[in-house]
């Protein structure tokens, strides 16, 4: 009996490990095979180093990036994401043991930066230095990517702090900062009552060619079914550099707006 005893107090912390680290591993597998085959090869993931807090049941990894596999500088769409840290954290013990799902608690990435190139005008006459910039389109083509990360793991709450969104342009770059999204219960095929949806931008001016978007914050809340613009203005100038339209308001709310209108 002592003897099995001893076994026990020594094997189970050890197969653990064993068993976290092999978890660790098949979650950074994963994320590279959903960069491959969701970009088409398009894109690579690279990875800095990984620590591990095994008495946590979790882990961080560092100086993660996503980038093309061909680099051109000039082209439109996404062309890099990069983040300093993703932590992972496992609910528990037997989250570990269970099912061929990965099972976790938390997944935060902090102040991650999105690099997207803004394709040129499709009107001649028209100079890029003018061509209109969506932003919230652009905010939105990452949703697939979201969609299918929510879609591999069972996360029970899933966080982006601080993220940046930097809108590359030949003459200027628009930066849209401060975004945060926060996701908690959320099943793909069967969202309830209970699933949480937020996303939200603070309080920013956002500087185009010839206009000007500020506001108080800019949330949506998936329970809610509303988009909501606070202390919001809008400047556009015209090609003198004078304003010829200026709208502004302390609250502009879109309801009855469902997760899949807004992606």
């Amino acid at each position: 009996m002592r003897w099995i005893l001893i076994l026990l107090a020594v094997g189970t912390p050890l197969i653990v490990t064993v068993l976290q680290y092999y978890r660790v591993q098949g979650f950074k597998n994963t994320l590279e095979y959903l960069v491959n085959t969701e970009t088409d090869g398009a894109f690579q993931l690279t990875i800095g180093n990984t620590n591990i807090d095994y008495l946590q049941l979790s882990f961080a990894l560092n100086e993660v990036a996503v980038s093309k596999t061909k680099s051109d500088s000039l082209a439109a769409g996404v062309r890099e994401v990069t983040t300093e840290r993703i932590k992972v954290r496992f609910g528990s013990l037997w989250s570990l043991w269970s099912g061929k799902q990965l099972q976790i608690e938390e997944l935060l990435i902090t102040e991650p930066v999105a690099k997207v190139g803004i394709s040129k005008a499709p009107d001649p006459m028209r100079s890029e230095s003018q061509a209109p910039v969506n932003v919230a389109h652009q905010i939105a083509r990452f949703s697939p990517a979201i969609v299918s990360l929510l879609n591999q793991f069972n996360i029970e709450f899933f966080h982006i702090e601080r993220a940046r969104m930097e809108l590359d342009k030949s003459e200027n770059t628009i930066q849209v900062r401060l975004i945060d999204l926060l996701v908690a219960n959320w099943n793909m095929r069967q969202l309830s009552s209970e699933s949480t949806l937020r996303l939200s931008l603070e309080e920013q001016s956002i500087d185009f060619t010839t206009s000007q978007f500020s506001f108080g914050s800019i949330v949506y809340d998936y329970q809610q079914s509303e988009l909501e613009i606070q202390d919001y203005e809008f400047v556009q100038n015209d090609s003198l550099n004078r304003p010829v339209i200026n709208a502004t308001g302390e609250s502009l709310i879109v309801a009855d707006l469902d997760f899949q209108a807004l992606v």
